[in-house]
């Protein structure tokens, strides 16, 4: 059995190009009471370079692993 082929980063799973305006619009569409970071951080997410992106998200990570528990 052969994997399948990868698509490109820039195309929906139907192979419609898709940009970064409509990755930001659908980060923004789910309930923000169950995805309140997804939906507060959509632009910085879809924004910038690769490693721009990979940076705030760690960096994010991060800090929410450093908060203070209950």
């Amino acid at each position: 059995m052969t994997a399948p082929p990868a698509r490109r980063r820039s195309e929906d799973f139907d192979g419609r190009a898709i940009d970064r305006a409509e990755i930001e619009e659908r980060l923004r569409m789910p309930p923000p009471e169950l995805f309140p970071h997804a939906v507060t951080h959509a632009r910085e997410l879809t924004w910038g370079t690769g490693h721009d992106r990979f940076s705030f998200a760690l960096t994010l990570l991060l800090q929410g692993l450093a908060l203070p528990r209950p």
